[in-house]
């Protein structure tokens, strides 16, 4: 179809090596390959130099995920060999953070920090400021593979504090670009609480996780995209969004300027500007918080403040428990919130086949709840199930009851209500139908028990 309704050539490569960038970030790696070898060839045949650092960075990443780190160390050094000719600074910056993230993986911390000061380096330079948290993220991880902690966490929360100054001026592809990879804004929050919680801060672990869950909540709402029956909320929400927007033009702006040699930018021009998002900065703030308090419950203008947090665990009542799930490689931790008191229980896990348990067990309540009339705490009346079924359903909801509640029943076990907060594939969990059994063999659900 390209080819057949244009006739610029550049445009069909930038193209698909857009394409094949999007493909990169769904993981569909062998149809992102066909296509950036398609622009690549395209930008060779055209002798098109931007064509040419943008499709060898991409293929580089594409390399790095597919951890063929030689290619992709490869592609990124052409990349770099053409963005010197002359390029922009801001693609600099994504591939510096691309490669160091790719050193560090291939096991070249040394080689990978310089490449990650690079990024961090040219993204003061530019203000263009979109990757240098996930560069500090990756610093973060290689202070903490040397156990250095104290340097690891310090990392961490620039990085947080980077994600906090850019994610309310970006929007649409570029925030989804960004923000929706596997170096998630909510990973980045969850490396907080792993580290938190081995240096005994429960609390401050705690706050944390609960940005983790706010965070993940606007991810799984596509809350750009809602649309809310209360129209003065709609409004201030199109109102948020366009003073956001112009933020945003005015970074961009300045961004680009500052990407040009010192000799050609405009230093009346980038003056002007930056006082132009000065103000809108201001105005945007005030505005926010305006909203913060008009809508407390909308997912764009959720936040989490520690000392409400804390606060607010004291008006828990005293029959109430809350559970806060975060799921790592290895490990499960699970954090048990009363009235008056926080504790944290790790629990050795099988991610993989975890997350295949629930996979297994959410399509199977799916598709007993289509022929059911009635249900009640995960109990399915009505219908004409298959035994054979109905056995290996209820098998699995036991294996996973003991694996998400049986190791916190004798602590929210004097609780007559239980509040769960999930995240990640947890969220497809049904915990109102695991199951288990009692001595005498009989089974129940866990929503009958709680």
């Amino acid at each position: 179809m390209l080819d057949k309704f244009n006739d610029d050539p550049s445009f069909i490569a930038l193209v698909k090596s857009n394409i094949g960038e999007v493909l990169v970030e769904q993981k569909k790696y062998q149809e992102a390959e066909k296509w950036l070898l398609e622009s690549l060839q395209m930008g060779r045949e055209q002798k098109n130099n931007r064509q040419l650092y943008l499709s060898n960075m991409i293929y580089g990443r594409l390399q790095s995920n597919l951890k063929h780190f030689d290619l992709a160390e490869k592609h990124f050094k052409e990349a770099d060999s053409f963005l010197a000719i002359g390029g922009e600074k801001t693609v600099s910056v994504q591939l510096f953070e691309a490669w160091g993230n790719m050193l560090f993986k291939s096991n070249q911390p040394e080689l990978a920090r310089k490449k990650l000061l690079e990024c961090i380096n040219l993204s003061d330079q530019t203000q263009y400021r979109n990757y240098a948290w996930k560069a500090y993220g990756t610093l973060a991880e290689i202070e903490l593979s040397k156990e250095n902690t104290i340097k690891g966490i310090d990392y961490l929360k620039t990085a947080r504090q980077e994600v906090e100054k850019i994610k309310n001026k970006i929007t649409g592809s570029e925030a989804k670009k960004i923000f929706s990879s596997d170096e998630s804004i909510v990973e980045l929050y969850q490396k907080m609480v792993v580290q938190l919680k081995k240096e005994g801060k429960i609390e401050e672990a705690l706050v944390f996780m609960e940005k983790a869950n706010a965070e993940n909540i606007k991810l799984r709402l596509n809350s750009g995209s809602v649309t809310y029956n209360d129209a003065n909320a709609n409004d201030a929400i199109a109102k948020e969004k366009e003073l956001r927007k112009q933020q945003s033009l005015f970074d961009s702006e300045i961004a680009k300027e500052k990407a040009k040699p010192e000799q050609l930018q405009h230093k009346e021009q980038i003056a002007q500007w930056e006082k132009m998002r000065s103000v809108t900065s201001g105005q945007y703030k005030a505005y926010v918080n305006e909203l913060k308090v008009k809508y407390p419950i909308l997912p764009e203008f959720k936040t989490v403040d520690p000392a409400d947090l804390m606060s607010q665990r004291r008006n828990i009542p005293p029959e109430v428990a809350v559970i806060s799930y975060l799921v790592t490689e290895q490990e499960m931790s699970v954090f048990v919130v009363r009235k008056d008191t926080i504790f944290i229980k790790d629990i050795p896990i099988d991610r993989l086949l975890m997350q295949q348990k629930i996979k297994i067990f959410y399509s199977m309540q799916a598709r007993s709840s289509k022929s059911t009339g009635d249900v009640r705490g995960g109990k399915i009346t009505g219908g004409t199930a298959n035994p054979e079924g109905k056995e290996n359903k209820n098998q699995l909801a036991s294996e996973l009851y003991a694996l998400l509640i049986g190791p916190l029943i004798k602590d929210i076990g004097d609780k007559k209500l239980v509040a769960i907060v999930p995240s990640g594939f947890l969220c497809f969990v049904p915990f109102d139908a695991l199951m288990y059994k009692e001595a005498d063999g009989s089974s129940h659900y866990f929503g009958e028990q709680k």
